[in-house]
């Protein structure tokens, strides 16, 4: 997620708006936020008069940057993203010695991790669903260990065993989407926003942060006060306004009715739906060893959207033949607050959970090279913002456990067939953002921005190489990048 802001910044900065966004798993998370910022007529109103091109494009950037300035802003004022605490609720699990009691007194070790979880400090973040069943478990000793083994590496997906689509999480989606969705209602100027104020920071900070990083962003002078210490304050101002009243979220408004959207998730029909629901009662009733039986032909792409995109994706399957756009589902039109609920919890992150009675998701993987629908709604230009290398080895693992041949990975992600799907995404994609974001790791969160907004930009479209971006190449030879002919 944040390579995403960085490469979003660098793209907006040189290119302009943004006019149509997809993407799944975390960049479900991204396009959020952009679509928030696009919206907030801030972003066009230079004083009286709205902004020319290279001004607005300015403050959006700037805005996209400032998304590490968040991060810093819940540091200043002691709070924390509900996708980091994990970390803090894993130290105190390993600090009451749980593991160890759990091998001379399982009820003990029971008692010991429900009290860990229903801190009232860190309480909120933990998902109801696995304090439920701490609470309820008629097989501590199986299901406590299991829940701290799986999470001694929190963060890091990992696709090593079909128990990732059981087991509850350790987070709360539902108060990650809350924090995200109060950040998404300040950048997009609902109220109680400090419009005036959130304008005068633009004006300011905008032209000048352009080429910079948010890190030096935050030191611009601006009078007694900088850049960072502005956008703090606006964001301190907001937060205690928001928590005074009731105001409207932007997790109410519809995907796609800002800017067109397509998010998407893998979606479990058929059978597997029922595949899915027998493995997780098995897990729950303690069995250790639970095996997956699911036909790969059960398993869709689905994306949430307006009618109009949804309209679209019903005709994909009749002109295009790879196997990503055949499997493309249409899941409808919904409100961000569902799907936030959905696209960004991978297994591991949480179970599969059910989006009705006949679908289930099972994370957003399943599309995240989304130039293909992008294309088919009617984009002109499309940037892939991507990383050097192999297809993933969480989505290929995950596919793998639903059921995916050998045949059907090579037709999905094989980079050397120029038919498969993957290779088809990379050639329609007008230009491909080249980051390195396996290389820097996910730890340090400016490293992973500043990576994105410096990588090569892959492309010999006029429309990028004469807009003064000094990184534009036309070829990076990079695996995951390079369009193999």
């Amino acid at each position: 997620m944040p390579a995403h802001f960085g490469g979003l910044a660098r793209m907006v900065e040189h290119y302009g708006p943004v006019y149509a966004v997809s993407g799944g798993s975390s960049a479900s998370l991204t396009s959020f936020i952009l679509d928030s910022i696009q919206m907030n007529p801030a972003m066009a109103r230079c004083g009286e008069g709205r902004c020319d091109f290279a001004a607005e494009s300015a403050r959006i950037a700037l805005a996209l940057k400032s998304f590490q300035g968040y991060t810093e802003y819940l540091a200043i004022s002691g709070e924390i993203l509900a996708i980091y605490a994990g970390r803090p609720i894993i130290g105190r699990i390993q600090a009451a010695g749980i593991e160890e009691m759990l091998a001379s007194d399982p009820v003990a070790a029971q008692e010991a991790l429900k009290d860990v979880l229903r801190q009232e400090d860190l309480a909120r973040f933990v998902n109801p669903e696995l304090i439920e069943l701490v609470q309820s478990s008629q097989f501590p000793e199986f299901h406590i260990q299991d829940i701290i083994d799986s999470n001694k590496n929190f963060g890091r997906l990992s696709a090593d065993e079909s128990k990732i689509l059981f087991r509850p999480g350790l987070i709360s989606f539902a108060e990650l989407s809350r924090q995200l969705g109060i950040t998404a209602s300040f950048y997009a100027g609902y109220e109680p926003a400090n419009l005036v104020g959130y304008s005068a920071f633009l004006d300011a900070c905008a032209e000048r942060s352009v080429g910079k990083p948010w890190s030096e962003i935050r030191e611009i002078s601006v009078g007694e006060a900088t850049c960072g210490k502005l956008f703090y304050s606006l964001m301190g101002e907001f937060d205690q306004r928001s928590a005074a009243g009731n105001y409207p979220s932007r997790l109410d408004d519809t995907v796609g009715a800002g800017m067109p959207a397509l998010i998407s998730t893998s979606v479990l029909t058929g059978a597997a739906v029922n595949e899915i629901n027998q493995s997780q009662t098995a897990y729950v009733a303690g069995e250790s060893e639970v095996f997956l039986n699911v036909n790969f032909n059960d398993v869709r792409f689905g994306y949430w959207g307006s009618r109009e995109a949804m309209s679209v994706l019903e005709t994909t399957t009749n002109y295009r033949s790879d196997l990503k756009s055949k499997k493309a589902l249409g899941l409808g039109e919904a409100s961000w607050r569902m799907v936030l609920q959905y696209s960004p919890v991978e297994p591991g992150l949480d179970r599969a959970l059910p989006i009705d009675d006949f679908n289930v998701s099972a994370g957003g993987w399943s599309d995240l090279s989304p130039v293909l629908v992008l294309k088919d709604i009617g984009c002109d230009k499309v940037v892939f913002v991507t990383r050097a290398g192999d297809e993933s080895v969480f989505a290929t693992g995950v596919a793998e456990m639903l059921g995916m041949t050998q045949a059907e990975r090579a037709d999905l992600y094989d980079l050397t067939d120029p038919e498969s799907s993957a290779s088809q995404s990379l050639r329609e994609a007008d230009a491909i953002l080249c980051t390195n974001w396996n290389e820097v790791g996910p730890t340090s969160f400016e490293a992973l921005i500043n990576d994105a907004y410096n990588a090569p930009l892959q492309t010999t479209d006029p429309f990028f190489t004469g807009k003064g971006y000094a990184n534009v190449v036309p070829d990076t030879g990079k695996l995951g990048c390079t369009v193999r002919q």
